[in-house]
């Protein structure tokens, strides 16, 4: 672990060849598919696939495009932005916005292949009518979207000031955690009580996650202070409006979009209570300021040896 020149902890430096950051960005979004590949890629059933097919002759898609699959395809694509970014900003800083702005191409090109060839086999699939077209549309839309903010949040990784990238991994925490439980369980259904416990633990991991970066981004400044705030808010607001969509993605029973959304509204006021989404969030801070004490701790130690070596330097000279 390095300082930097505000004496705040920083990634260890790590400078590829410059070739080798497209590369990094490829990689990233492999990385981040292993939760999906794991399944054995095949497409999810549809509801309005134009013919009856077995699950196991479904075809293979790169991503898992389903109304009931939103969460997932948020969680692959977010994941490899943050993957990139963090290896992109290991660069040193001078060599830091060639390293990041190479990484994110080589996400931009690889998201963009399996966004395409899964929207391209989708497609084929699906029924000719009105319904389908609009269902297809919908589901690629947020497909898109989901890429642009994992770019996004690639960028902001390897470039942002500190603060900036705080909040770019809060941003991150929740489809990180979403990505490591259907790692460990691609059918949560079919896991063992054991592997069950694991993904009950690891519904904690945005919360660390969140603490670690808190950490690390210190309270030097204002804006690292409204940092933590927004980290934090995040920290509570994400998970909660991220249940809420998948939800209403899957909700069948609804007679009326007005009823789909009342009751994507009664799920996201459930999941947004204290009692459910305040732990987490009291666990990042507790985190957050834990590790920024020991963190000042060794330092202020650290600079204490210094000023005693100095001084004894001096009176030997003296």
């Amino acid at each position: 672990m390095r300082t930097s020149r505000t004496d705040r902890p920083t990634l260890p430096r790590l400078l590829l060849p410059i070739w080798a950051y497209p590369l990094v960005g490829v990689g990233a979004v492999l990385i981040a598919l292993l939760p999906w590949i794991r399944t054995g890629l095949r497409l999810p059933l549809q509801n309005l696939w134009a013919t009856q097919t077995l699950p196991e002759d479904m075809p293979i898609v790169l991503l898992p495009l389903s109304q009931y699959y939103l969460g997932t395809i948020l969680a692959l694509l977010v994941t490899a932005g943050l993957v990139g970014g963090i290896v992109a900003r290991a660069a040193p800083p001078t060599h830091r916005a060639l390293s990041g702005g190479f990484t994110v191409a080589g996400a931009f090109l690889a998201m963009t292949f399996v966004c395409v060839q899964s929207a391209l086999v989708l497609a084929e699939g699906l029924r000719t009518d009105e319904t389908a077209s609009t269902y297809l549309t919908l589901v690629v839309a947020w497909t898109v979207l989901c890429s642009l903010g994992g770019l996004l949040i690639m960028a902001l990784v390897t470039r942002a000031p500190r603060a900036g990238a705080t909040v770019a991994v809060a941003l991150a925490a929740p489809a990180v955690g979403t990505w490591a439980k259907a790692l460990l369980a691609p059918s949560p259904s079919l896991a063992s009580p054991a592997v069950q416990t694991v993904i009950d633990y690891l519904h904690w991991l945005p919360a660390v996650l969140v603490g670690v970066v808190l950490a690390w981004c210190g309270v030097r400044t204002s804006g690292r202070i409204a940092a933590w705030v927004m980290s934090l808010v995040l920290l509570w607001v994400l998970p909660a409006v991220l249940t809420a969509i998948t939800y209403v993605a899957g909700f069948r029973a609804a007679e009326s979009l007005l009823e789909s959304i009342g009751a994507g509204l009664d799920v996201l006021a459930l999941a947004l209570a204290p009692s459910i989404a305040g732990p987490p969030v009291l666990v990042a801070f507790a985190i957050g300021a834990l590790g920024s004490v020991l963190i000042w701790a060794l330092l202020f130690t650290r600079a204490r040896a210094a000023d005693r070596r100095l001084h004894e330097a001096a009176h030997d000279q003296g």
